[in-house]
């Protein structure tokens, strides 16, 4: 677990497999590619990003997903609706539990390595 003056717990880096490593190391978080509590874990982060924004951190690289290469709403859009259509992975699935605890707005987007501009 990281700790940094902010006040911030912990620091996660979601996305595809391909590219959420990549996307940790460049931004300094951890991903959850080892955690075999995965769901847990982003469940108990969206709840804190929604309940105490400061607590936890998260960066999600949108790389590699349909509709990233039109926008970041339009990428999650598709993920949340694959999920709901149940044809979706576990990719999908977390964005689906950042929605549902309403912590869309406090996630870190990326796009191409690039931090993009959060419209939700």
């Amino acid at each position: 677990m990281l700790v940094h003056n902010s006040g911030c717990l912990d620091y996660i880096a979601l996305g595809l497999e391909a590219y959420v490593e990549k996307l940790a190391s460049a931004v300094g978080a951890r991903s959850l590619m080892g955690d075999k509590d995965w769901q847990g874990t982003v469940w108990v982060t969206a709840q804190l990003l929604k309940l105490q924004p400061g607590s936890v951190r998260v960066s999600f690289t949108l790389d590699g997903m349909e509709g990233s290469d039109i926008d970041v709403v339009t990428a999650v859009n598709r993920a949340i609706l694959r999920n709901a259509r149940q044809i979706g992975g576990a990719t999908d699935l977390e964005l689906v539990m950042l929605k549902d605890f309403g912590a869309l707005k406090y996630v870190d987007f990326y796009i191409g390595g690039r931090l993009m501009p959060n419209s939700f």
